[in-house]
This record gives structure tokens, C-alpha cells and sequence, in this order.
């Protein structure tokens, strides 16, 4: 089995992007059931051209199981969200970092208008707030850059049996932190984050080992 975190560089006014941080705090390797799990890191570039070529190439060909966590930054959110659903349409709000910017266009042209995880994402949101994490389940992953990635990557990937595929969408370290935890700081809320992605692994290990 195969996993595959990512997370994405800097981008509009955010000269270090929290997810870019939280990917590069996590292990190597974690353990799940009585064995080890390497978990392989990427930041991909805020670009919807460049992002998908790069995560096409991470994935590969390979036909064993995959697990593969997508995490980006809402800025505006205060907690921890499970993302349901990704929908059919680039509208972007601001330009990606090589000056693209779609309005009310398909991913994928004659694609279904909505796609989501095979996960279930109540029995995962119910683990991961009895470990503390403030967290949502989130019906709507926005028109930019992360819900672009997750449409394709479950349009392509998605596999009943054969994958794990979810994005969770992470608020800025300092908001999750004033609303939730005042004391904190910035390193620990993103030790947190980093937690939350290694339970969110091993569930989707355990989902699919059955």
C-alpha cells in the first residue's frame, strides 16, 4: 500500500503557506496494524497547470492501494474540515501563481457535476473529535486550486476498494489557535494538524484493509 501526502506552496498574500508546513512536519513512516507505512510528502505549486503534472507523476502507474491525503489552506475557517464533496468548476477568485485565472469552467468537460470520497467521513470526523481536533465536515471545497486537484484526483484515481482519497482543508495556524487554543503557538497547533493527518492515514488504512 501506497501513501501520498500533499500540501501547497506559497501563494496570493501568504509568503509561507501553513500546508506547506504541516507536510514537511510529518514522518517519514507511521505505524498501522502491527507494520510500518511509508508516507511519501509533495508540495505541489499553486498552478493549475503544473500541480496536476506533478501529482500525475507522484502517483504513477503503480496498481497497489493508494492513500492519498490532499491539504490546503482556508484562511477563513477556525477549524479543521473533512471536504465531501469536489465540484465540477474552475472559478477562480484570484489569479494561481503563473496567472491563471478560469471563471465558470468545467475540470472536466461532460464530468459529473459533484464527486466524493469513497471514506466515510462521519465515523472519521467522530475519531478524530474524540482525540480533540476541532473539525467539520465541509460541503463545499470552494472553485480554486484545492477543489480543481481533488475533483481530479478522484475523477482518476477513485477505486471502490483500491484507494483513500480526501482533502482536508486546514484554517491559518494563528486563527485555529486564537479560537480554540490561545496559548499555543504556531509550531504546536501545526503539530496538531500533523496528528490529524496521521489519524486520518491510519483510518484509511484500516478502511481498506477491511
Amino acid at each position: 500500500m501506497r501513501c501520498l501526502i500533499t500540501g501547497f506552496d506559497a501563494f496570493d498574500k501568504f509568503a509561507v503557506n501553513p500546508s506547506e508546513e504541516l507536510v514537511n512536519r510529518l514522518p517519514d513512516a507511521i505505524k498501522v496494524s502491527q507494520d510500518w507505512l511509508n508516507l511519501d510528502h509533495l508540495v505541489l505549486p499553486c498552478s493549475n497547470k503544473k500541480m496536476w503534472r506533478q501529482l500525475n507523476n507522484a502517483v504513477g502507474s503503480k496498481k497497489e492501494p493508494l492513500i492519498l491525503i490532499m491539504t490546503g489552506l482556508a484562511s477563513d475557517r477556525d477549524k479543521l474540515c473533512l471536504e465531501r464533496f469536489a465540484v465540477n468548476i474552475k472559478d477562480y477568485r484570484i489569479p494561481d501563481n503563473d496567472g491563471h485565472k478560469p471563471t465558470d469552467t468545467p475540470i472536466v468537460a461532460g464530468g459529473p457535476a459533484g464527486l466524493s470520497p469513497q471514506l466515510p467521513l462521519l465515523r472519521l470526523e467522530k475519531r478524530l473529535s474524540k482525540k480533540g481536533l476541532n473539525i467539520d465536515i465541509s460541503n463545499y471545497a470552494g472553485a480554486y486550486l484545492c477543489n480543481e486537484i481533488y475533483y481530479k484526483a478522484l475523477s482518476t484515481w477513485q477505486k471502490p476498494g483500491k484507494t483513500a482519497i480526501l482533502f482536508l482543508h486546514i484554517p491559518h495556524p494563528k486563527q485555529y489557535a486564537k479560537k480554540h487554543h490561545p496559548k499555543w503557538t504556531k509550531e504546536k497547533t501545526l503539530d496538531h494538524f500533523a496528528q490529524a493527518v496521521v489519524d486520518i492515514v491510519q483510518f484509511s488504512h484500516s478502511w481498506l484493509k477491511g
